[in-house]
């Protein structure tokens, strides 16, 4: 099986973004570089359904308002690169996000349904505004470190 993987990057400028994170009584930059991984690391994530995995995590993001700066998918784990108000926890949008694109992806891709998409866990790392264009030159770079060749989403 090929080793393929697939990246969305979104807010290719991050300081615009950053000047928009402030509210009527608070101002905030809180961005999360979270990494999950499949069942048992099972690489079951083929290109089609990268790219799928992708346009859900978008989806799901854009439904409950987080904001999604950057996605890497690769056939056995993602990468995202989140940036959270105060008042959204960490854990809840992980499951959330975990939740509904595993349902989705077992119901559209019922080859690779096995009772669950995603392992239980994830990982999950805090860092400045200023480390965000770091992490995000780490996710486009993750095509290299799996030696894959990226597709990238539009």
């Amino acid at each position: 099986m090929r080793n393929t993987g697939a990246r969305r990057q979104f807010a290719p400028d991050c300081e615009p973004y950053v000047a928009k994170t402030k509210g009527a009584s608070a101002a905030f930059a809180l961005f999360y570089h979270v990494v999950f991984g499949t069942k048992w690391r099972k690489p079951v994530l083929s290109e089609a359904v990268a790219r799928r995995v992708i346009d859900l995590l978008q989806a799901v993001a854009d439904e409950q308002a987080y904001t999604l700066l950057g996605v890497f998918v690769c056939q056995e784990h993602v990468h995202l690169l989140l940036s959270l108000k105060p008042t959204q926890a960490v854990a809840e949008v992980v499951q959330r996000l975990k939740g509904v694109s595993a349902r989705r992806i077992m119901e559209e891709y019922t080859e690779i349904a096995e009772g669950h998409l995603w392992s239980s866990g994830y990982s999950a790392y805090t860092l400045g505004d200023r480390t965000v264009a770091q992490i995000k030159a780490y996710l486009g770079g993750q095509a290299e470190h799996h030696a894959i060749a990226p597709e990238v989403a539009e």
